[in-house]
C-alpha cells in the first residue's frame, strides 16, 4: 500500500491564509495588514528622521549667540558708538548668525530664513502632491528625497545668506514633497482597520527626529557641519530604488492594471495569502470602477472655491508662516 503521509519538506511548506474579502479590491487581495505590510510601513518611517531634523534645524543653525561690544566704554553692541563687536562662541563656534553677522537691525533675517522654510514645505507638499497623482507615488517619492540630500548639501556650502536662504527653500520644498508622498504610499496599501493607528506611528520617527537635534548639536558646534550631518543620513534612500515599487492603487486607478496585479501578487506572496484570485478580482473591479461616472479631479483652486474652505486654507497658511516666529530658542547654556 501507497505511503499516503505527507513528506517533511511538505509539513514545512505554508499553506496560504485565505484574506477577507471586502469591498476595497486592492486589500482584499493583500490583506489588511500582514507581514509585507509591516515592513513596508519600517522603510518608508526611516525618511521622517530626515524631515523631522530639516524642518526644525534652524533652532540650533541660527542658535542664539551672545554679542559684546568691544569699544571701551560702549556696552550696547547695536549703538552707534560701538565700532568693534565679538560673538560668544564658547557655545557655537559658528552659526548663521555669525556667519553673516544676523544681529541688531539685521536680527529679523534669521528668523525669516526659517518662514521660507516653512513656505517651501508648504509648496513642496502641494506640489509633489500633484506630481505624485500626475506621474505616479513612486516617482514623486523618490524625487524628493534625493532632491533633500542634494539641496540639503548644498546648504553646506553656502556662500551667503541669500544662497543659505534659497537652497534651504529647495530643502523644505523637498522635505514637504517626502511628508506628502511618503504617507500616501503607506495609506494606499494599509486597510481601514489599521489607517488610524499606522497614520498616528507615522508621526513618532518625525518627532523622534525634533529630539535628536540637540544630541547632534551638542557634539557638533558649528552650522555647516551640522548641516552636513543631518542631511548625509538621505544616502540610505538609495535602497528605495529596490525595495519601494509603486502604489498598487495608483496603477489600478490609472488603468495599468498589469502592473497593478503584478505588484499586489508579490506583496500577496509575502503575506502568504493566496494569489489566483486577484487577476480576475481587480479585473472585475476595475470594469465597476470605469462603468461608473468620471469623478472630476480637484485643484488648488477648489481650497478657494467656497468661504468656509477659503477661510481654513488661509488661516493653514498664515500658521505656516507665523509658526517659525514662535520657535523657542535653545538655551545658551549647557
Amino acid at each position: 500500500m501507497a505511503d499516503t503521509k505527507p513528506s517533511s519538506d511538505q509539513k514545512k511548506k505554508k499553506e496560504p491564509v485565505p484574506v477577507e474579502k471586502t469591498g476595497d479590491p486592492i486589500v482584499s487581495a493583500i490583506g489588511d495588514f500582514k507581514i509585507y505590510q509591516f515592513w513596508y510601513c519600517m522603510l518608508i518611517f526611516l525618511c521622517k528622521f530626515g524631515t523631522g531634523w530639516h524642518t526644525l534645524a534652524h533652532i540650533f543653525l541660527a542658535a542664539p549667540t551672545p554679542l559684546s561690544c568691544t569699544t571701551a566704554n560702549v556696552t550696547d553692541p547695536c549703538s552707534d558708538q560701538c565700532t568693534s563687536t565679538e560673538f560668544d562662541t564658547s557655545v557655537f563656534q559658528t552659526t548663521i548668525v555669525t556667519e553673516w553677522d544676523l544681529t541688531c537691525k539685521k536680527s529679523s533675517l534669521s528668523s525669516l530664513s526659517q518662514s521660507i522654510v516653512m513656505v517651501g514645505i508648504m509648496f513642496g507638499s502641494m506640489v509633489f502632491g500633484m506630481i505624485s497623482d500626475r506621474c505616479g507615488r513612486r516617482p514623486a517619492f523618490l524625487g524628493c528625497c534625493f532632491m533633500q540630500l542634494i539641496t540639503g548639501l548644498v546648504v553646506c556650502f553656502s556662500p551667503s545668506f541669500w544662497f543659505y536662504c534659497l537652497s534651504r527653500f529647495l530643502v523644505a520644498f523637498a522635505t514637504g514633497g517626502t511628508m506628502t508622498t511618503s504617507f500616501v504610499l503607506i495609506m494606499e496599501i494599509i486597510g481601514p482597520k489599521k489607517r488610524e493607528l499606522v497614520a498616528i506611528l507615522y508621526q513618532i520617527p518625525f518627532n523622534i527626529g525634533h529630539a535628536s537635534l540637540a544630541v547632534f548639536a551638542y557634539f557638533i558646534r558649528t552650522w555647516r557641519w551640522f548641516q552636513f550631518s543631518v542631511t548625509i543620513f538621505s544616502v540610505v534612500f538609495v535602497v528605495y530604488i529596490c525595495l519601494v515599487p509603486e502604489s498598487p492603487r495608483w496603477l489600478f486607478t490609472t488603468g495599468r492594471l498589469d502592473e497593478s496585479i503584478k505588484i499586489l501578487e508579490m506583496i500577496a506572496r509575502r503575506n502568504n495569502v493566496p494569489t489566483e484570485t486577484i487577476r480576475g478580482e481587480i479585473e472585475a473591479a476595475y470594469k465597476v470602477v470605469s462603468a461608473a461616472a468620471p469623478v472630476k479631479k480637484g485643484t488648488i483652486i477648489d481650497l478657494f472655491r467656497y468661504p468656509y474652505l477659503r477661510l481654513k486654507t488661509l488661516c493653514m497658511a498664515n500658521i505656516w508662516l507665523v509658526r517659525p516666529w514662535v520657535f523657542p530658542a535653545p538655551s545658551s547654556a549647557w
